[in-house]
This record gives C-alpha cells, sequence and structure tokens, in this order.
C-alpha cells in the first residue's frame, strides 16, 4: 500500500481485526464458516452439493438395482467488499496515553462485525417473501403469547428433522423484552436464562439478542436456525498502517471480502415480531 509503515505487520493487523470481529458477532458466529478457507476474493464461488434423502428398502436376495442420487446444489460466493479506513492526528496521539493502535483495530473489528450481522440477517429475512410457510406470524405479540409462537418454530424445525444439538433463537431487543416479562411472570426461581443475559436455553434454542435483526419500520425478522442452515465466509485482507503523505497523522486502512447463502432453508423459521 501508498505510504506505508510497519507492512510486515498486515498479517498481526488482520488477525487482531479478526479476532475482534468474532469477538462482537451474533449472525456470523451462528452460521456456518467451514468454507472461509476457500473463498478469498470478491468473486469467488464454490458449489455445495447436498445428497437427497435416503430410502430403506427390504432386501430379499435378488438384484439390486441403484437409483440415482437426488440431489441440489448451492453457490456461496463472497459478493461484498468493503474498505475501512480511520485516522488520528500525531498531535493528538503525543498528548493521550490512549492507545489508538488498538482503538483502531477495536473499532475496526466491531464496525465488520456489524456490517455482517445485518448482511446475513437481511439475507435470511429476504426468505420470508419467498416461502411463506417458514415464517411464523408473532404481530401485536405480547408476553403472554410469545411462548407460543417460539414453540411454533420449534415445531417447524423438528418437522425439518433438523438436529436439536445445533439450534439458536435470534431476536430483536423488543422480543427480547417480551421474553423476558414471560420468564418473569411464569417462572420465581430467575432462570439461567435471566441470570446469564439471554445467553442460555430456552426450549431447544440457544437464545441469542442482537440490534442488527432486520426490521422492515414494522416488523422485526427474528430467526430461529441451525448453525448448518446458513454458510458463511469472510476474508480481512490488506491491513495497513500507513502514514498519509498530506497529513500529521497515522492512519489503518483495509479492505475485507464477504457474502453468504442459505444452504439449508427447512432448518430455518422466520419469526415477523411487532410488540404488542
Amino acid at each position: 500500500m501508498a505510504n506505508g509503515v510497519q507492512s510486515g505487520r498486515g498479517l498481526i493487523y488482520s488477525k487482531k481485526i479478526e479476532s475482534v470481529r468474532k469477538e462482537n458477532t451474533v449472525a456470523a458466529h451462528n452460521s456456518y464458516q467451514g468454507y472461509t478457507d476457500e473463498l478469498k476474493n470478491k468473486g469467488d464461488t464454490i458449489k455445495i452439493a447436498t445428497i437427497g434423502q435416503v430410502e430403506l428398502l427390504n432386501y430379499n436376495g435378488g438384484a439390486i438395482n441403484f437409483d440415482d442420487i437426488d440431489d441440489a446444489s448451492v453457490s456461496v460466493r463472497l459478493t461484498n467488499q468493503k474498505k475501512k479506513k480511520k485516522k488520528v492526528d500525531t498531535a493528538d496521539k503525543a498528548m493521550s496515553p490512549i492507545d489508538y493502535e488498538e482503538a483502531l483495530m477495536n473499532e475496526a473489528g466491531r464496525g465488520i462485525a456489524t456490517d455482517t450481522d445485518r448482511f446475513i440477517y437481511n439475507s435470511i429475512a429476504a426468505m420470508a417473501g419467498k416461502s411463506a410457510d417458514r415464517v411464523i406470524d408473532a404481530t401485536e405479540c405480547n408476553s403472554s403469547n410469545i411462548f407460543d409462537k417460539i414453540l411454533s418454530a420449534q415445531t417447524k424445525l423438528n418437522q425439518a428433522d433438523a438436529p436439536t444439538d445445533k439450534r439458536v433463537l435470534e431476536v430483536s431487543p423488543l422480543m427480547y423484552e417480551k421474553i423476558q416479562k414471560m420468564l418473569i411472570k411464569t417462572d420465581t426461581n430467575n432462570t439461567d436464562l435471566l441470570r446469564k443475559g439471554f445467553c442460555g436455553k430456552l426450549l431447544d434454542f440457544d437464545v441469542y439478542m442482537s440490534n442488527n435483526i432486520k426490521n422492515d419500520g414494522t416488523y422485526d425478522y427474528c430467526i430461529a436456525r441451525t448453525t448448518t442452515a446458513y454458510a458463511f465466509a469472510l476474508a480481512v485482507k490488506e491491513v495497513a498502517k500507513v502514514k498519509p503523505s498530506h497529513l500529521f497523522a497515522e492512519a489503518i486502512k483495509g479492505l475485507v471480502v464477504y457474502g453468504g447463502e442459505i444452504i439449508r432453508p427447512k432448518e430455518i423459521a422466520i419469526i415477523k415480531f411487532s410488540a404488542g
């Protein structure tokens, strides 16, 4: 990069930003990221083949006929490319005890986490307009009926035979409030869910709250899914500390690319929520 200093530390900066991102992400954390090593640049695509249902038949000792594999494929592609740049004035840095380099790394990581979580939640919420059978109507919902809506989401995943040990429920702050009120009304022993600040279990779900849940101005598109239902990949690229030639300042700039796709739609239920 032009005007670069300490360019050999680019890998260190990338790892630091990636570490902070992982600490601050919810949606990406709850997604399958096993393809990250194979997808590095914008436009990179991987085709994922999924084998269909296997039928067991009685065998009477005769010849065996083999059926063709019933397969479907989904492509995951890195579609988004964004640049990050932050600077700090040299004089400000000299007069302050703050570790600006550390602060810039943390801010970049948190910013990427917010961008990617919004991308994932928007991507999944778009499914609501295409697959009405995966949507649960929770409009004008209150603490008295919120449990029924979550139970309906669990039923949809049960009907899809989704693994019970990989289920997550991601909700907006308003839906979080209704669940808290429901728990306070129904459980006088202060459940593990409340003690841990919403990082515990409810039915089969590990529950998370996020401010990045898709909202269309009226509804929050909260999500019940498995951690293998959505594939996500991200690469932090070309991070460097620089001295802009026209400023008395130090800066950090870099490039990130990411993308994702629903790969198991039946393992997702969308709770279309508005507070009653």
